[in-house]
């Protein structure tokens, strides 16, 4: 649950489920966003999980996209499956309306779900939305 106490303040109230042994971050606590702070009880991951995490640290992310942000978000569009790959990351010359990846073609329906597939997780079960308890 997440509530706004004032336009500067969430009220948060996140429970994160532990699935095998992978968990993100739980927190029960107020974030000042004018302040940036978090006050409350915080549970940071173990390092073992931000060894396999996507995005082991923000920071570095951050940094990466704004030093060259057309750049950061190729690098992240080579990630996904293109039917056709773009002429061009980011086609500003009608300003302001932007086309990313101008002339490419994708399918996120196809990267989510078709493109597993193709790979040994073709049989795993995704998700699990059964009654009863976990």
């Amino acid at each position: 649950m997440t509530k706004y106490l004032n336009k500067n303040c969430l009220k948060l109230s996140i429970e994160v489920i532990t699935l095998h042994k992978f968990i993100t971050l739980k927190i029960i606590g107020e974030y000042n966003m004018s302040k940036n702070e978090l006050h409350g009880e915080v549970f940071h991951p173990s390092q073992e999980v931000i060894n396999y995490a996507n995005i082991p640290d923000w920071n570095e992310l951050q940094k990466e996209a704004s030093e060259d942000n057309t750049g950061f978000w190729e690098k992240r569009a080579e990630e996904l499956h293109w039917f056709k790959k773009w002429d061009k990351v980011l086609d500003d010359s009608k300003k302001p309306f932007f086309k990313w990846f101008a002339g490419g073609k994708t399918n996120i329906s196809y990267n989510c779900l078709d493109v597993h597939t193709k790979t040994a997780r073709r049989n795993k079960l995704a998700l699990n939305l059964g009654r009863g308890k976990w």
